[in-house]
């Protein structure tokens, strides 16, 4: 066997052992991928938790052109900040809303006014805050959904590219046709700094 295949079996065999303590979680399927040669009688198990359930290309491009239409729409009431502003802004306390509307009311019964500061500002800008408090919450929860579920479906192709690698690998040194078309994969897969754009260096 040659050093490159002995690799993916010890991966291959390593990630069967963390699979064996993992516990399946609820409505996960787990699959059973044989090993390539190096342990015939070994699995690598895979606990798939996503990719059963998948958007038509259709309904993909549907929802997204939803949201996009959703942040348009919010775009004419708001400001994308630049980095520098953002660290520049000030960060009210929790729970500071009901004090800024308590001083509002105490500077318009006395008669408080500030150059350049409008009192009426004060009072429109923490609506605005208050009216777009719901729309964060919901977009940050559904960008970690995002991000969540496109990061275990990565490492779920990934994981199971690298097995299937395995196998294939161990093939083609027995077969020159086979190692001709997985040459590319081969190619990418190999030790070394790599080229944008192409093979690795040696």
């Amino acid at each position: 066997m040659n050093p490159h295949a002995w690799a993916i079996d010890r991966l291959n065999f390593g990630l069967a052992k963390l699979a064996s303590l993992a516990l399946p979680c609820a409505g996960s399927r787990v699959l059973a991928v044989p090993a390539s040669g190096g342990f015939p009688n070994k699995e690598t198990v895979m606990i798939d938790k996503v990719g059963d359930e998948l958007l038509t290309t259709q309904k993909a491009a549907a929802l997204l052109k939803q949201v996009k239409e959703i942040l348009e729409q919010l775009k004419p009431y708001g400001i994308t900040l630049t980095t520098d502003d953002r660290k520049r802004t000030l960060r009210p306390r929790k729970g500071a809303e009901k004090h800024i509307q308590r001083v509002h009311e105490l500077a318009t019964k006395h008669e408080v006014s500030l150059k350049n500061i409008p009192l009426a500002g004060m009072a429109d800008d923490l609506a605005l805050a208050t009216q777009f408090q719901p729309f964060e919450n919901e977009l940050r929860t559904g960008l970690q959904f995002a991000e969540d579920t496109g990061t275990q479906a990565g490492s779920e192709a990934w994981e199971a590219f690298l097995a299937y690698y395995g196998v294939l690998s161990s093939m083609a040194e027995r077969s020159p046709d086979l190692a001709a078309e997985l040459q590319t994969v081969v190619d990418f897969m190999a030790l070394g700094p790599r080229k944008k754009g192409g093979p690795p260096t040696e």
